[in-house]
């Protein structure tokens, strides 16, 4: 029976190479992505898969609630099937898994109903001196998914006059799940702009990916505004 387990455990590394396989929404098909279930076996989680599968297309329930349903699922799998080390062991695996959807999920959730937002929880901004120069600005901004769907965002800055000063992060975005918060830093902390160039108020706008079908039908970066904030120049 550990053998079988650790077979799922190697199976593992494949899951998130073949991540991006096409997905089966609203439909139940196991563990792994339509056409792809050999690569990903689905061990002793069928049943908990399948329920997840159906969950993704069930539009009164986020992605969050889902995810952590299925986690729960496999937990209690383990503790039906298994007895011993092996329960510890099985639920391991099971965390894999859940990683696994609770990071790459959204590629294959229905998103038709569903909330992709975000909001701006704080911003803390501050003058930093340069004695060789002019001052720099920083602000460091908390922002919150409030919608149903785990999703990427970013910050920009703007000056008085709208030109964009900054934008954060500068080859990635922030990936965070519902209900959870993230901070980013966006500034004037380079060899230029620096913060006269703000004028005497500023603009912080935060962006979400927010795809008109699917994340996996649009992987190009389909980012819109969901919130902003609006600051005097320390």
């Amino acid at each position: 029976m550990k053998s079988k387990l650790l077979t799922l455990t190697i199976a593992i590394c494949l899951l998130f190479s073949f991540w991006i396989a096409p997905p089966a929404i609203a439909q139940a098909n196991g563990c792994g992505p339509q056409n792809f279930d050999f690569l990903i076996p689905d061990g002793p989680f069928t049943e908990a898969c399948n329920r997840h599968d159906l969950c993704y297309s069930d539009v009164n329930i986020d992605q969050a609630g889902c995810d952590r349903r299925f986690q729960q699922d496999m937990y209690a799998i383990c503790e039906r099937d298994y007895s011993g080390s092996n329960v510890s062991y099985c639920k391991a695996i099971a965390d894999y898994y859940y990683r696994a959807v609770a990071n790459f999920g959204e590629v294959f959730i229905t998103l038709d109903g569903r909330k992709v937002s975000g909001e701006i929880v704080t911003v803390n901004a501050r003058r930093i001196d340069d004695w060789l120069g002019d001052d720099e600005f920083e602000a460091c901004v908390t922002f919150k998914n409030n919608g149903t769907v785990n999703t990427e965002y970013d910050l920009e800055l703007y000056s008085q006059s709208g030109s964009l000063i900054d934008r954060e992060p500068d080859t990635y975005e922030v990936n965070v799940q519902v209900g959870y918060s993230a901070q980013t830093c966006v500034g004037t902390d380079g060899i230029y702009p620096s913060i006269s160039d703000l004028g005497n108020q500023y603009k912080i706008i935060l962006r979400v990916d927010a795809p008109s079908e699917s994340l996996l039908a649009n992987l190009v970066n389909d980012f819109v505004a969901v919130d902003w904030y609006e600051g005097n120049t320390p």
